[in-house]
């Protein structure tokens, strides 16, 4: 495969406080052979005028203005206009290194791979220089199952992980084509659409690995804020339960969705118990008698001591989170 072609999809909404920083750097990128689709949805702040902007001045840039439908349809819409060979979902305040371009490029040259999966950094305002990528590095075929692996599994604490984001993997075209967003989900809709992937991966489907960080993730302060973390835990939860019914009981899949779906189910009576809310609790606790097996002793004993052991553990472990994150560091 030669002059492989990148459209680089970028749902916007509201962040025209970041946006020309993340345009800046897919434009300064030295590997040239790429398209924009930006999806406006429904921007109420200067979005759609920056947008605009860099599309009168770099043809690449194409710009969709739409409703807003939430960044599943966005998504879904740039997906449609893609013209390119491989595809790469970008967050509008989020930045890629000057050679990711070129080392995704140096990468698919050799192999033609369906996807290929990679690293990142976490972008704090007090270090926002993005790092420098090597477009020469190593890479390393990826099972399917590490594939699924690398989504759902995150005591997996070695290479494979690299978490439930879109951003973190550039998609052969031809791959997603026929494959959507769940524009009905308002959290997790990037593991459901990478579910989706993997169960129509064939016996030739190939995927490849590298450790280059090639994605840099913005912390916001909106990351911390915990008014809405139950519902995404919940959220987390019935997607992790809905997922279980597509696999088989004795499959490896089905068993690292059944420990992902109870870890799930631990942060948020955490969280629930943290706020005095116990009502679960009697229910909670039947359900961690039948996985002892799955957790540490230490992490189970307060649960098993009744309401009150448990709210305060529970407490001290939100106090500990909230004194070890600096604030100061995340953007606004």
């Amino acid at each position: 495969m030669t002059d492989i072609k990148f459209s680089i999809l970028i749902p916007v909404y509201n962040v025209d406080r970041y946006l020309s920083f993340c345009l800046d750097s897919i434009c300064s990128q030295r590997y040239t052979n790429f398209e924009v689709i930006a999806v406006n949805d429904g921007s109420t702040d200067q979005s759609a005028e920056i947008l605009q902007k860099y599309a009168d001045k770099d043809q690449r840039i194409v710009v969709i203005n739409s409703e807003n439908k939430g960044v599943s349809a966005a998504r879904n819409t740039a997906i449609l206009k893609a013209s390119g060979d491989y595809v790469w979902m970008v967050d509008a305040d989020d930045l890629i290194p000057p050679d990711a371009l070129l080392t995704l490029s140096n990468v698919i040259q050799k192999s033609s791979p369906d996807i290929v999966t990679f690293r990142y950094q976490k972008l704090y305002k007090s270090k926002a220089q993005p790092i420098a990528s090597s477009p020469n590095c190593e890479q390393h075929s990826q099972e399917k199952f590490d594939f699924f692996r690398s989504i759902f599994d995150k005591s997996d604490k070695s290479s494979h992980y690299t978490g439930g984001y879109v951003w973190l993997r550039v998609f052969k075209k031809s791959l997603i084509k026929d494959i959507t967003f769940n524009e009905s989900m308002s959290y997790y809709e990037d593991e459901e659409f990478l579910l989706r992937i993997y169960r129509t991966f064939k016996q030739n489907t190939t995927i490849v690995s590298i450790n280059e960080k090639l994605y840099c993730f913005r912390k916001r302060l909106s990351s911390l804020m915990n008014s809405n973390r139950s519902s995404r835990l919940f959220s987390l939860y019935q997607f992790q339960r809905r997922s279980l019914r597509e696999f088989a009981k004795d499959s490896d899949e089905y068993r690292m969705l059944d420990h992902a779906r109870f870890l799930c189910l631990l942060r948020l009576i955490q969280l629930l118990l943290a706020q005095n809310q116990t009502s679960a609790f009697n229910c909670f606790t039947k359900v961690l008698l039948g996985h002892l097996s799955q957790v540490p002793i230490r992490l189970a004993l307060p649960y098993l001591l009744g309401k009150q052991m448990a709210s305060s553990y529970a407490k001290q472990r939100a106090k500990k989170t909230k004194i070890t994150t600096r604030a100061d560091s995340f953007w606004e």
